[in-house]
């Protein structure tokens, strides 16, 4: 209903602009003229096209430019401008006869005279309809096919959206297996060698699994919340380490709501303990922070090893570092920064920083 009253508010305001023309037109000649006449004169006109609308409309959906067969389309659409526009001319003089006499412009004599003269003035007058049913077709086309091209866009948007999800969860997915092979090797070499402490491995292993089932289907998680995760995995590598690690995790309470990806600093502070701690028999620390910094969130993971020089052409990031970063690309385009450092003071850290208005 909604959309008939639209389409009965533009044909007639089409209606009303032409005749407000008409009577410009005559008033600026110097002729005396009322405008009853021009009104149902023009509406009559474009209320007739308003009922061939939905038949040119079939009739250019069916008959397609692009498909190839474009020559039979063009042929079928001339075929019905010689239908169309006659019945249109026939139709709106009708209609604008019978409204001229209602509204008593014309009498009884004029109108059946007016109505015999439609016959006659079939060929020459169709011209004009003609030349309005080819506008018609014109813009059908237009809307046609820039509706068209919003759904060949709104699909191709959808698909990429698929496939940088799919490649999202992929990289989600590579991390796991990663280090979860890791702490069931330290599990295995623990198990004859300190069963205690394997069955709290384990134990810790356990909830580690089920902080990374909750996070699954999840596009963002708190700070806290990946902190924690963060703080878990590091337990269980000081149950393997015992006195050889220690853990510093930092962030100011007010930001423990922001919004990070989830599992974004397991496959980090895992970086750090493989090169920064366990080659090493010394002990060392792998720091974790977490800042606001001119509205950007700030993620540091910090080792105190030997480190690696990030500008040496030896230095290449592994699977973690490399998968972080891919994971990054997908969630913020070129929205984030990934930093590598050696500290003056030695080690190896990674510098993220993130947009704070993805925490909405």
């Amino acid at each position: 209903m909604k959309k008939l009253v639209s389409l009965f508010v533009f044909w007639s305001a089409l209606g009303l602009f032409f005749a407000v023309q008409s009577v410009i037109t005559y008033t600026s000649q110097g002729r005396e003229v009322l405008w009853t006449a021009p009104l149902v004169y023009q509406l009559g006109y474009w209320y007739t096209w308003g009922l061939m609308a939905p038949i040119i409309t079939w009739i250019v959906r069916r008959n397609p430019l692009d498909d190839g067969r474009r020559g039979r389309s063009v042929t079928r659409l001339v075929a019905a401008a010689f239908i169309i526009a006659p019945v249109q001319f026939v139709l709106a003089s009708v209609i604008r006869t019978f409204g001229l006499y209602a509204t008593s412009v014309i009498d009884a004599d004029r109108m059946s005279a007016s109505l015999d003269a439609i016959a006659g003035q079939v060929l020459t007058a169709s011209f004009d309809s003609a030349l309005t049913y080819w506008m018609i077709v014109g813009v059908v086309y237009a809307f046609h096919y820039y509706r068209k091209l919003q759904t060949r866009e709104l699909n191709t948007s959808r698909l990429e959206a698929s496939l940088s999800a799919a490649r999202l969860q992929n990289l989600r997915a590579q991390l796991r297996p990663h280090f979860l092979f890791n702490t069931l090797n330290s599990i295995s070499a623990l198990v004859t060698k300190d069963p205690v402490a394997a069955e709290k491995m384990l134990a810790q292993l356990s909830e580690l699994l089920r902080m990374s089932q909750d996070g699954d289907g999840k596009r963002t998680v708190s700070l806290r919340s990946e902190m924690k995760f963060a703080r878990h995995y590091l337990e269980i590598e000081q149950t393997r380490f015992e006195d050889r690690l220690r853990i510093s995790i930092q962030y100011d309470p007010p930001l423990a709501e922001i919004q990070i990806p989830p599992i974004i600093l397991q496959p980090l502070v895992e970086n750090a303990v493989a090169h920064g701690i366990a080659p090493f028999e010394v002990p060392g620390t792998v720091d974790v922070q977490a800042r606001l910094i001119d509205d950007q969130l700030e993620l540091i993971v910090r080792d105190s090893g030997p480190g690696f020089d990030p500008s040496s052409s030896g230095f290449r990031p592994g699977i973690g570092l490399s998968n972080t970063r891919r994971r990054l690309e997908q969630l913020f385009g070129d929205r984030f920064s990934m930093e590598f450092a050696r500290p003056d003071e030695g080690g190896f850290e990674v510098r993220i920083t993130l947009p704070t208005e993805e925490a909405a």
